[in-house]
């Protein structure tokens, strides 16, 4: 049982839930700020991972070739109806523990990872738990730990500047279409994963990265046209001197740059970082997870992809990242460690909390919802506040905002 002084990181209004995944059987445990403890064995849950699976594709809508992803699973199972369904297998059975907290902290595990659970449903509720819920996400309990030690230390460095963003990097030398997917030339297959992940954890090659990529074949990112929208909105927003608001676009968002703001310690300067750019995810590699920058003309030694394996070289000082365009790299393999891996990258370099998406999401209404999020930051609410009230304006203001397509994906893995 966790002892009390780990116990006394949960706020009053706070419940931990955490979750172990192995092939379909899960357990589960809950703990309260005053130390109770309890474990749940939900035994094997039929289909859960192809469920788990399925319902990130209802949610995000992802397309091919302007059609559906393809399911393998029944029509009558769309949204709603996964929805319900893993509401009541994977929250209904610890809802004696859980409903009276306002704030549910999960740390979830394998697949579970790959979906927001404030779009599940309890039984006999019409809206999601976030209408009634704040949900953030974090690893572990430990990693809370040092999250919650972070967030003190960090209240009391030197006045550090409010934004340092960078984006809508040049993917292409080509003006984007108005449907443009990213592109994968072919589909890597087991053996490709075995030699990349041997490229990335056993060679010494200051090039292991890029050599890891070129193997996998990477992928051919499009333009964003709506990061550059979504950057001048933020401008608006800290335009006053006392911000030291830095921007970062189009032929300057780029890893070299990045490199240089690094080693003359410029981003270590910053509460917030934001990075309005694709976002590749490697499920198989976690480690290649990876912040997707500029792609034409970098010089040599130079991929563009910063990943999960070389953020910890880099020096930061910030409360929060914001990963603001995520494109999802997943396989036929159905796994969180990318998911998880890049906000403990970013710990790691010195970050604390980190919003990413899940999915991709149409440039206006990413650029709507992170300025409207950081207007509430901007006015003092706290970062969990914030997200979950930015997350019940676009539920109550209709559709298409009201879909969980436009707001669901955001994730905040923090305190």
């Amino acid at each position: 049982m966790p002892n009390s002084a780990k116990c006394r990181l949960l706020p009053d209004n706070a419940v931990l839930i955490s979750y172990s995944f192995n092939e379909n059987k899960v357990l589960a445990f809950t703990l309260q700020a005053n130390g109770k403890f309890t474990a749940h064995d939900f035994g094997k849950i039929p289909n859960l991972k192809q469920d788990l699976k399925n319902y990130h594709h209802r949610l995000s809508l992802r397309k091919t070739r302007g059609r559906p992803v393809s399911l393998r699973q029944e029509p009558k199972k769309n949204a709603g109806v996964l929805s319900r369904q893993l509401g009541k297998q994977l929250l209904a059975p610890l809802k004696k523990f859980i409903k009276d907290k306002p704030h549910w902290i999960i740390s979830p595990s394998g697949p579970l990872a790959l979906i927001p659970f404030e779009t599940l449903r309890l039984e006999g509720e019409e809206q999601p738990v976030i209408a009634q819920y704040k949900i953030s996400y974090v690893q572990s309990l430990s990693v809370l730990a040092l999250l919650q030690e972070r967030d003190q230390v960090y209240r009391y460095l030197p006045e550090r500047g409010t934004l340092l963003a960078m984006g809508a990097p040049i993917y292409e030398d080509v003006n984007t279409t108005a449907y443009c997917p990213s592109r994968v030339r072919r589909n890597p297959n087991p053996v490709d994963f075995k030699i990349a992940h041997a490229l990335v954890h056993r060679s010494h090659d200051p090039q292991r990265y890029t050599r890891a990529f070129e193997q996998l074949d990477k992928i051919t990112w499009c333009n964003l046209p709506g990061a550059e929208r979504e950057l001048k909105q933020l401008e608006n927003l800290f335009f006053l001197k006392q911000h030291r608001l830095r921007i970062y676009k189009q032929a300057d968002a780029t890893e070299a740059n990045l490199q240089r703001l690094n080693k003359l310690g410029i981003l270590a300067k910053y509460r917030y970082l934001v990075f309005a750019t694709h976002g590749y995810l490697s499920p198989q590699v976690p480690a290649l997870s990876a912040i997707v920058l500029g792609q034409v003309n970098n010089p040599p030694g130079i991929d563009g992809y910063v990943t999960a394996g070389e953020w910890p070289g880099y020096d930061l000082k910030s409360d929060l990242m914001v990963l603001s365009a995520c494109e999802t790299g997943l396989g036929e393999t159905v796994s969180g460690e990318g998911v998880m891996g890049l906000p403990y990258a970013f710990y790691v370099a010195g970050n604390k909390n980190t919003l990413l998406t899940l999915w991709s999401i149409n440039d206006d209404k990413t650029a709507e919802f992170i300025t409207r999020f950081f207007a509430k930051l901007k006015a003092g609410q706290g970062q969990i506040d914030a997200l979950t009230a930015t997350k019940r304006e676009f539920i109550n203001k209709g559709k298409p905002y009201s879909n969980p397509k436009y707001w669901a994906a955001f994730v905040l893995y923090g305190v």
